[in-house]
């Protein structure tokens, strides 16, 4: 039976991590389920660094290619291919028969949604972490349930964040709750309760107001 886990892990742990450590304000998204040792990868970049960003990735020589998909008001995706793969936490989530759901990036960590195919895979690849020196932390299992999407790309994980948020009056003005307070109420940190609202807003955004022309809609 499949099982779902969040980790944060360090921001030179995927590819392209070490172009983040200099980018204070740029996040870098994979798209689900990426094959873990696959040299091609769609990135979504947000943050108005993320120019610099796709320059830097453009001037990096494991880099063969770098091909603008789609630029929105909210952000710009891009096609990477690698010349070689340089991310340690690559092989070992391959090496695991992990599968990449879902991950983001800062210049402070990524958060990393992983499937596993079973309990010992998901403490196989924890233990190979840490052989390896990469301080990955698990977050939180999830069930099969939270780790699926619905028709605006969120996971149940993001929709239950945002809807105790709504409810809790998180948006309201002037707000009538905070992160903490959030955090508390879901039991995850303050920090993944920030992620979560940043990733699923930006999903329903992309999704609702994110195509075509102001008028068209």
């Amino acid at each position: 039976m499949s099982v779902f886990a969040e980790f944060s892990a360090p921001v030179t742990a995927f590819p392209s991590g070490e172009h983040l450590t200099g980018s204070s304000g740029v996040s870098v998204e994979f798209q689900r389920a990426v094959p873990a040792g696959r040299a091609e990868h769609q990135l979504w970049l947000s943050g108005e660094g993320r120019d610099r960003l796709v320059e830097s990735l453009r001037a990096d020589p494991s880099v063969e290619s770098v091909d603008v998909l789609d630029e929105l008001p909210g952000g710009t995706l891009v096609g990477v291919r690698w010349e070689r793969v340089e991310a340690p936490l690559f092989d070992i989530v391959e090496a695991a028969g992990a599968t990449v759901l879902e991950a983001t990036g800062t210049d402070e960590e990524w958060t990393v949604t992983l499937r596993f195919t079973g309990q010992e895979a998901l403490s196989t690849f924890y233990e190979a972490a840490r052989r390896r020196g990469i301080e990955v932390e698990l977050r939180e299992i999830l069930g099969e349930r939270l780790a699926a999407v619905d028709d605006y790309g969120l996971s149940a994980v993001q929709r239950e964040t945002l809807s105790t948020a709504f409810e809790a009056g998180y948006f309201d003005v002037p707000r009538r709750t905070t992160i903490s307070d959030l955090a508390e109420r879901l039991g995850v940190s303050d920090q993944a309760v920030s992620e979560r609202l940043r990733r699923g807003l930006a999903r329903v955004l992309d999704a609702t107001v994110g195509e075509g022309e102001p008028g068209e809609r």
